[in-house]
């Protein structure tokens, strides 16, 4: 029985690891979805070329 116990809480503390790992990931990553992939391009390259002259 204690070694049913014990494949559980590895089991459990695996996942809790690797979705604590994929959230930093994707917390971390710098555009989320292909939308705010195309914004942050859009933005890179207005302030590049500003569009009025200083």
């Amino acid at each position: 029985m204690t070694y049913l116990k014990r494949n559980w809480m590895w089991l459990l503390a695996v996942v809790l690891i690797g979705s604590a790992a994929a959230g930093t990931f994707v917390y971390k990553s710098k555009c989320r979805g292909v939308d705010a992939c195309a914004a942050a391009e859009a933005e890179s390259h207005e302030r590049d070329r500003p569009s009025e002259p200083q």
